[in-house]
């Protein structure tokens, strides 16, 4: 009967170097491996050529048995699984601590802003405010001006208008006439020092 033909259990278990649930299934396999090699140490005091015949012989039923190697692979699944869920965990907490600090940030620099403008809104209602009270200030004083000014031309229009027709039926009434408008005209434009005075009609020459 011809022997077997030798079988490694790194060949059975690793198809492909790169394959993370492969890598684990041997790892599981080399750590219960050396399980194996100090219990017969330690607990069995076997010696040493004892405990390579023993990890032989422990090698053969493993590669020998698709059960077992089956076995290894789907611990590997697991721890792979159980990997790849907890690393996923920590970067989503990762992640959310660090969106949590961004918002918080954000937060913050949007109420800065909101401070600053508002700040600024404040200050150009202000700035409003004081401009509409001195323009409110200076629209009553042109109307005050203008409101005296037009009284003043009223009167001056209705003293002539009175005079002037009086002067049409008195004729004694005219140097009345000529010293109310000499008054009027002094009213609406002053006499600046050095202009010469108005000379009355009488007195000018003929």
């Amino acid at each position: 009967m011809e022997p077997l033909p030798k079988k490694w259990v790194f060949m059975e278990l690793v198809n492909d170097p790169n394959d993370p649930e492969q890598l684990v299934a041997y790892a599981i396999y080399k750590a219960d491996k050396d399980d194996h090699a100090k219990q017969c140490r330690i607990v069995r005091r076997m010696t040493e050529e004892q405990i390579t015949t023993e990890l032989a012989r422990f090698h053969d039923a493993i590669v020998h048995s698709e059960r077992q190697l089956n076995g290894y692979r789907t611990k590997a699944k697991s721890i792979v699984d159980q990997l790849i869920v907890s690393v996923s965990e920590r970067a989503t907490l990762s992640c959310d601590q660090l969106l949590a600090s961004h918002q918080q940030q954000h937060q913050k620099e949007l109420a800065e802003l909101w401070l600053k403008w508002g700040e600024r809104a404040a200050n150009y209602s202000d700035h409003l405010i004081k401009r509409h009270w001195f323009k409110n200030l200076l629209i009553r004083v042109a109307r005050w001006i203008g409101g005296g000014l037009s009284s003043l031309l009223a009167t001056a229009f209705s003293t002539l208008l009175i005079v002037g027709t009086l002067s049409l039926f008195k004729p004694d009434v005219r140097d009345l006439a000529r010293e109310a408008l000499k008054g009027i005209v002094g009213t609406l434009i002053p006499q600046k020092p050095g202009f010469p005075a108005i000379v009355k009609p009488d007195a000018m020459p003929n």
